[in-house]
């Protein structure tokens, strides 16, 4: 019975993973350079885009092989969950991710169908920067923390959600949707409507930093942020928002760590803990009768 492959091209000029062999994220999931049976049956298949994309040998991959043949729905979470993990890690540029092809066979290769991810509009000058992951990375801390970001999107319905407004922030070609896609990203893992701005900036404080002048400054950018992404929404900009906002995108590194920072907090408190106990968790950091676990 023949196996199916999920094969995800990484499209920016320069990638930089690891040094030495490849690395296998699962037994089923790993990084592979575009070999020459696929990049034939790609060509086989006849799409331009692709086909003017990748280069034999050259183009580096993720590959994960199925018994059966994946939905498309199962594809595409797959490639949001690997695009995250990646994004995560990267040392500054976001991973482009534009499509994934769908092989089947162990022999001749047969391209099943190309999937087309969240479209990015200025996808060709992105490639241009390339991707290095962040030195400091594990390999095993690699590993687990995509069974981390598996397990925490098992636990609770918000969390796929999260992630892949996280991925689209990273790419947006206007700036005010970088704000709007980030503030969805964060408010996503907070319950309720009431006070939203206000708990928002609270909690991103608190498991974020452990120093009371850091959480200060967070608190106040947070909430600043959320503030003015109401207003771009609401079609409420004057001179003062323009200047806020660029002031904003000139520190657009801090807000984004706190981002990053905080979103890998709750995915790896969910992965073992519900919804509830999540929000438990962040009223009980408030009330001082349980302690942030700061990564």
């Amino acid at each position: 019975m023949p196996t199916f492959k999920l094969v995800i091209p990484l499209l920016n000029d320069h990638i930089s993973l690891f040094r030495g062999p490849f690395l296998y994220i699962t037994e089923a999931i790993y990084f592979e350079k575009i070999t020459d049976a696929e990049h034939s049956a790609l060509w086989r298949f006849g799409n331009e885009d692709l086909k003017n994309s990748v280069r034999i040998n050259e183009t580096k991959c993720i590959k994960a092989v199925f018994q059966s043949e994946p939905s498309e729905e199962d594809a595409q979470k797959l490639c949001t969950r690997l695009h995250f993990l990646l994004n995560v890690l990267s040392d500054q540029n976001p991973l482009i991710i534009q499509w994934s092809i769908l092989v089947e066979g162990d022999q001749k290769l047969v391209v099943k169908k190309v999937i087309e991810h969240d479209a990015i509009a200025n996808y060709q000058e992105l490639r241009k920067h390339g991707y290095k992951i962040n030195v400091a990375t594990q390999r095993d801390a690699l590993i687990q923390f995509f069974g981390t970001i598996g397990l925490a999107i098992a636990q609770d319905a918000n969390a796929y959600f999260t992630i892949r407004k996280f991925n689209t922030s990273l790419t947006r070609s206007d700036f005010y949707d970088t704000i709007i896609d980030s503030t969805i990203c964060l408010e996503s893992f907070v319950s309720g409507n009431a006070e939203l701005n206000f708990r928002l900036a609270l909690y991103t404080a608190y498991i974020t930093s452990n120093n009371g002048a850091d959480r200060l400054e967070s608190f106040n950018r947070i909430k600043q942020l959320y503030d003015i992404r109401s207003k771009i929404v609401h079609g409420d900009i004057n001179q003062a928002s323009i200047n806020t906002i660029t002031g904003i995108s000139q520190n657009w590194s801090y807000y984004h760590g706190k981002i990053k920072s905080a979103l890998t907090y709750y995915l790896i408190y969910v992965s073992n803990h519900t919804r509830d106990q999540w929000n438990d968790h962040l009223k009980g950091i408030i009330l001082n009768v349980e302690n942030a676990q700061l990564i």
